[in-house]
């Protein structure tokens, strides 16, 4: 059937790209193309942090901010 050769040429483009991009560690790549569900943010601590600003007005928003995975 000439409409069945599209779609597997689609999935097997798809699994081809799905482990390479598992090979080369692009997790971002892989939720982004909903091959992977985004990591749960539940266990993050988010840390403020950074130097001190010498602006007669800081800006609140910039600054250092370190993320650090909590439990297992």
């Amino acid at each position: 059937m000439p409409s069945q050769q599209p779609k597997k040429h689609a999935e097997a483009w798809r699994s081809r790209r799905e482990e390479y991009l598992r090979a080369s560690g692009r997790q971002s790549d892989l939720v982004k193309e909903s091959l992977e569900r985004e990591p749960s943010t539940a266990s993050w601590a988010v840390i403020a942090g950074g130097r001190p600003s010498r602006l007669v007005k800081p800006n609140l928003s910039a600054g250092l901010f370190l993320m650090k995975k909590v439990g297992s």
